[in-house]
């Protein structure tokens, strides 16, 4: 018979091809797990920072803190686990868009189940307070629950933005009258 080099060709090619891909493969499923947590902590930083945007949007009342939801929804949707997301997209929809945290609430039952800061934030939708009053504040404080203790803060802080203003528009009101 005569001799078929391109059988001889393609055997060698095979030959060498074959083990570099499984080589590769192999590679790659070793790697998974730090490719995964590399992709975690990218994910933490960005909701690090966006969670930085929605406390300083909560801070000054900010016009952006539309885009600064929307991000936070789409980081809880990446990462449902992460509270300090959900208690700053909370209190971020509490201050203008009860409706809309009552939604985000209603998506998350076993939290709800499980959290009583997020229990005393839907009673405080219903009822319609900008924040927690004193004895919610300090029932959410002794909890030691993240949640709990981050919800408590963000309350805190919108309540001292608003006294601020309050107070502020108080100390000038002599000049207004003027």
């Amino acid at each position: 018979t005569r001799a078929e080099p391109w059988k001889a060709l393609l055997a060698a090619v095979l030959l060498v091809t074959v083990p570099v891909v499984a080589g590769l493969g192999i590679k790659l499923l070793a790697e998974q797990p730090r490719i995964a947590e590399a992709r975690r902590r990218e994910l933490r930083a960005e909701a690090s920072h966006w969670e930085q945007r929605g406390i300083q949007s909560l801070l000054i009342k900010d016009t952006e803190s539309d885009v600064v939801v929307d991000r936070l929804r789409q980081i809880r949707g990446q990462d449902p686990d992460n509270l300090s997301v959900l208690a700053c997209l909370l209190s971020l929809l509490g201050q203008q868009r009860a409706s809309e945290a009552e939604a985000e609430l209603a998506r998350a039952p076993a939290l709800l189940d499980r959290h009583r800061g997020l229990q005393l934030f839907q009673q405080r939708l219903r009822e319609a307070r900008p924040f927690f009053a004193d004895a919610e504040v300090a029932e959410l404080i002794g909890s030691h629950d993240r949640l709990d203790l981050l919800l408590a803060i963000l309350s805190r802080i919108l309540e001292t933005r608003d006294t601020l203003v309050v107070d502020s528009l108080v100390a000038i009101r002599p000049a207004l009258d003027l």
